[in-house]
């Protein structure tokens, strides 16, 4: 396993010591140069200058930034602050079934391990097959009566797949009431996830009392002579988040952060032609919460450009080549949605932007 970590690092230098010679190379002949971070990776991201209240949340492990949590209580278990013990409520007994699993032997492992907050354990369901069967994907159904010890909503929906990003998610449903889940989860994609990361989805709180999750394995490994197929999940859970409500009219006093984009070695910016995130940036009449300005210096002092009150890049691109800069500084603010009564969920940023020598 160490060679093997060792190896994946030295490709992945490779690879970034290729991309920045690219970039290097499109900025000599005068091309267009992107950036784009999906902030699983945030070593350009500074929120120092904002005391610790007001820094957004960022999480690399899903790729999002958000507005800070006041306070976090999972409808599943709940950890006792002075001996750091876990309780999960007897009555969380996850049902499941299989859907499509053919005549293999089952190993159903404790699916109540994927509820209890630890990383260390698992639910992991095998099926094996002689070698000679020719099934190549397998189903399984997961149901969850949610427990109402803790919260009588939630707003936020994470689950942690087994083996991760080898693993589908087919569907995700919900109930409020006692009958059968039949309401997909908000933000889940239609046709499910295929090879599915860590996954997280904010919603408005709703009272949610039975859950469904299909989970389908496509991978297979020979084992003792059997053709085996594993898949499970690492967590799951439902909780409600309180999320801070900062609005104030100056924008260096809501929740924010920094992001720091260089140009290519030896060139400095010349002109923005285009900025684009995920979510757009709020507008009048198409609130969206994000809102950027463009600085010239890590202390936000000298103001470029700000998305409230100048136009967007795409019509009106932002001269920067008087200025001669090699960094630049993006303040991105957050606020919460008194409306949807949901954060905005930023989780792409990326400029598009020529350099002069």
């Amino acid at each position: 396993m160490t060679l093997e970590l060792h190896t994946l690092r030295q490709r992945m230098a490779e690879l970034e010591a290729r991309v920045e010679t690219g970039d290097v190379f499109r900025a000599d002949a005068d091309e267009k140069q992107f950036f784009i971070t999906d902030f699983q990776n945030i070593s350009n991201i500074d929120t120092s200058a904002f005391n610790t209240a007001r820094r957004l949340r960022v999480d690399p492990l899903f790729g999002q930034v958000t507005v800070p949590y006041n306070q976090y209580r999972s409808a599943f278990h709940v950890v006792d602050p002075r001996t750091e013990d876990i309780f999960v409520p007897r009555e969380l007994i996850p049902t499941v079934t299989s859907i499509a699993e053919g005549t293999g032997v089952v190993t159903e492992g404790t699916p109540r391990n994927a509820f209890n907050g630890q990383n260390e354990s698992f639910w992991v369901r095998t099926v094996s097959f002689p070698l000679s069967d020719d099934i190549d994907e397998v189903e399984c159904q997961m149901d969850i009566d949610v427990p109402l010890d803790f919260v009588q909503q939630s707003n936020v929906f994470t689950i942690h797949p087994h083996p991760l990003g080898l693993t589908d998610i087919t569907e995700i449903l919900y109930s409020t009431d006692t009958s059968d889940p039949s309401t997909p989860l908000p933000g889940f994609p239609t046709g499910g996830v295929k090879n599915t990361k860590r996954l997280r989805y904010y919603f408005a709180p709703v009272g949610i009392t039975k859950l469904r999750i299909k989970f389908k394995q496509r991978e297979w490994v020979e084992r003792e002579g059997l053709k085996v197929f594993t898949y499970g999940a690492q967590e799951i859970d439902l909780a409600l988040i309180e999320f801070d409500k900062t609005d104030d009219p100056a924008i260096l006093n809501n929740n924010a952060m920094v992001i720091a984009v260089d140009a290519p070695s030896g060139f400095t910016f010349d002109q923005i032609s285009n900025l684009f995130t995920d979510p757009v940036v709020d507008v009048s009449g198409a609130p969206t919460g994000l809102f950027i300005e463009l600085y010239a210096e890590s202390a936000l002092s000298t103001k470029l450009w700000s998305s409230n009150v100048d136009p967007s890049p795409k019509s009106t691109p932002i001269n920067l080549a008087p200025l001669t800069l090699s960094t630049i500084y993006f303040l991105v603010v957050l606020k919460y949605q008194t409306d949807t009564q949901n954060t905005p969920v930023l989780q792409r940023f990326g400029l598009e932007y020529t350099t002069n020598t």
